[in-house]
């Protein structure tokens, strides 16, 4: 069996898109639980004269505006009740080059997954 469940968690305010995806799967006695979350913001806009021009490129980046990535990797194992679990989480920046505006992109995806064995009634 299995249910998939998509959320679009996006807000009223423009500058932020949040995506969730739940997935729960039973194999025999075995259920997985996976979720995925991926998270945007809209950090900055920058008008350039010509996007061709590294230098000009290059710029945006002295200012500090783009952090290095954050890389998390979590896993759990819990022997009384037999879960194991792993979570996964990448933060960071990214440019968007659209016409003549450079946009700064935060992201966050995070990754979960929940393996639980046992009687189908006890889950």
């Amino acid at each position: 069996m299995r249910e998939l469940l998509f959320k679009n968690l996006t807000s009223g305010n423009a500058h932020r898109r949040d995506l969730f995806i739940s997935e729960m799967v039973t194999q025999g006695n075995v259920v997985i639980r996976t979720q995925r979350r991926s998270v945007y913001f809209v950090k900055n806009c920058t008008k350039v004269k010509d996007v061709s021009n590294l230098d000009e490129l290059k710029k945006l980046n002295d200012n500090g505006e783009l952090k290095k990535r954050h890389f998390y990797v979590i896993k759990k194992h819990n022997n009384q009740t037999g879960e194991d679990g792993l979570f996964c989480k990448v933060r960071g920046f990214l440019y968007v080059v659209v016409g003549n505006s450079v946009y700064l992109i935060e992201f966050i995806n995070a990754f979960k997954i929940n393996v639980k064995k046992g009687e189908l009634s006890k889950l």
